[in-house]
């Protein structure tokens, strides 16, 4: 929907929805989850940067050593499976005497729900696990602008500004035999060497909101008849936001280290 506010001024509003049902997995026929897997907990280790400090009792599941190496993978239509977007958007547009503005603001969530067909309640390549199979996103919101203004002697000013919601953040902890009796589970059986266990709702915590802001000038020198000449400079990142927006998402001794920041202003 769009409504014009005042002259050479407008708003645009939308509701954007996507659904996708009976989504593709992978199921391996020669194994029942049900009767083939034998669950047991271990206890998340801690740290400060876990949700509510770690310590959490996780579920993991052995699988019968009978079933060691039975492979008979199907790619199904699964009508449990699903992924629904949910998008509302506002924006503004103006012109304004010598220039231009733009702004808006975008609010989306995701959900998808992978429960069902799961050949490996672990997880694998081929299953998604049974641990966070359902991901409901809340809303969370991009805001972006943008303006221009052409100043005297053919000078041009431009600017924008965006911020971006930061990613989900990782923890991915791998647990073999020796962790997991040690932290109160089983040896693993079927010969697996090892689990990988994600610590961390992806649903629940992320990367902080990554801001860059950009700044060009730029002036239009004639050079006589239909010639012109375009002279600009950009500066990137002009607040210098040093935001993170990768860390090291291994868990062990370097988890949670910075790895890639915001470039720096150019």
């Amino acid at each position: 929907v769009q409504h014009e506010l005042l002259p050479n001024m407008s708003v645009t509003g939308g509701y954007y929805k996507r659904q996708f049902d009976n989504i593709t997995a992978t199921v391996n026929k020669a194994v029942i989850p049900a009767t083939d897997y034998t669950a047991f907990t271990v206890i998340a280790p801690l740290h400060p940067n876990l949700p509510n400090g770690g310590g959490e009792s996780i579920t993991l599941y052995n699988l019968s050593p009978a079933k060691q190496g039975a492979v008979d993978n199907v790619l199904v239509n699964s009508p449990g499976r699903s992924r629904n977007y949910d998008g509302f958007e506002l924006s503004v547009n103006a012109r304004i005497p010598r220039g231009f503005a733009f702004g808006g603001i975008t609010m989306e969530r995701t959900i998808t729900d992978n429960c069902a067909d799961i050949s490996n309640p672990n997880g694998d390549t081929n299953s998604s696990a049974q641990r966070f199979c359902r991901r409901e996103n809340p809303f969370r919101a991009l805001y972006k602008g943008s303006a221009g203004y052409r100043l005297p002697y053919d000078i041009q000013l431009a600017g924008s500004f965006q911020a971006r919601p930061g990613i989900p953040l990782g923890a991915t902890w791998t647990v073999t035999s020796a962790i997991s009796q040690a932290s109160g589970g089983q040896a693993l059986t079927a010969g697996i060497s090892s689990i990988d266990v994600e610590l961390v709702d992806p649903t629940t915590t992320f990367y902080a909101y990554v801001l860059t802001n950009d700044l060009t000038v730029s002036r239009i020198v004639r050079l006589g008849g239909s010639r012109r000449l375009r002279a600009y400079a950009e500066i990137f990142n002009v607040m210098n936001n040093s935001r993170i927006f990768t860390r090291n998402e291994t868990f062990g001794p370097q988890w949670y280290n910075p790895i890639n920041l915001v470039d720096a202003r150019r």
